[in-house]
């Protein structure tokens, strides 16, 4: 991606490695997520921040994006549909492209973290009760 590209990066401040999928639009469940097109699928390290990133582009046809958080070992140790069964997500983040804004360290640069932050109290993140 080259300088000019604006951005949208993932930071993740756990000590667990964590993946994320983001669906354009709301979703209210992962199951069509998976298997649909628009979906950006990555893993981020324990306590790295940007070394996941996607086009702010991606967001050019909606004003949401859906963000679905879960750990890294539950994906390579369940089924999908387990994982949905069972609720076995770490957050779920439904963000306007304002709420991503908000989040801009520079014009460019837009940073998603998990957890969630301080500033980030009046979006939209649930976190399922088991976690």
């Amino acid at each position: 991606m080259d300088e000019e590209t604006e951005s949208i990066y993932y930071a993740n401040n756990t000590d667990t490695s964590v993946h994320i999928i983001a669906k354009t639009q709301y979703a209210d469940t992962i199951m069509p997520c998976i298997f649909s097109e628009n979906v950006h699928r990555t893993s981020v390290s324990p306590h790295s921040e940007r070394d996941a990133l996607i086009d702010f582009d991606f967001l050019n046809n909606t004003d949401t994006i859906t963000l679905f958080i879960i750990k890294k070992d539950d994906v390579l140790n369940y089924s999908w549909k387990e994982i949905a069964d069972n609720s076995m997500f770490l957050s779920i983040y439904i963000l306007s492209k304002n709420d991503i804004l908000l989040l801009s360290e520079t014009k460019f640069n837009k940073t998603i973290p998990y957890p969630p932050t301080w500033k980030m109290r009046n979006m939209k993140i649930y976190t399922p009760k088991n976690r």
